[in-house]
């Protein structure tokens, strides 16, 4: 399970470096990401990036933003 800060975006939280990092480790662990509550410009464009690997079959995302609003 991945949570990360609100401040960095993308910039700050490379997904598809983190997630290479990870299956270097293990190639098969599921993977869960929490997305981030905040409407700032940086975390919508995070958030729409997670939801893109959730389309892509490489994590499953944990919608904390949805529960919050």
């Amino acid at each position: 399970i991945i949570a990360l800060g609100t401040n960095g975006g993308l910039d700050q939280n490379p997904i598809d470096t983190i997630l290479t990092e990870i299956r270097t480790l293990n190639s098969t662990a599921p993977i869960w990401w929490v997305n981030v509550a905040n409407a700032a410009d940086n975390v919508v464009a995070f958030n729409d990036a997670l939801v893109a690997q959730q389309d892509s079959g490489k994590i499953s995302l944990i919608n904390w933003a949805g529960v919050v609003d």
